[in-house]
């Protein structure tokens, strides 16, 4: 069986951000996707609460359409926002569902 590299992309947010990361994925016509709704502690979670309410959002891409993505993000949503990236290699069966 022949295996078909890409790319996992996570983008970890806080939940009054997925409105926003959502367009944003969208008009990159990212098109398949799953969101999570998680809990996380860090330097934006408030000291009133032990937890903040995060979206973690998980798309099998290209390496092309991850690095529009990364681009993307880095110049509208990084800055002073609760948000990180990372990125894994991945191996899929059927690629084409992820194209």
């Amino acid at each position: 069986m022949r295996l078909h590299p890409m790319k996992n992309i996570v983008i970890i947010a806080e939940q009054s951000l997925q409105a926003s990361v959502l367009a944003t994925l969208d008009d990159l016509d990212v098109q398949h996707f799953t969101i999570f709704e998680v809990l996380g502690k860090g330097e934006h979670t408030s000291p009133e609460t032990a937890y903040s309410k995060n979206i973690r959002i998980e798309s099998i891409v290209s390496a092309h359409l991850m690095d529009e993505i990364l681009e993307r993000f880095q110049r509208e949503h990084f800055g002073n926002k609760a948000i990180i990236i990372f990125v894994q290699d991945v191996e899929v069966v059927r690629h084409q569902k992820f194209l």
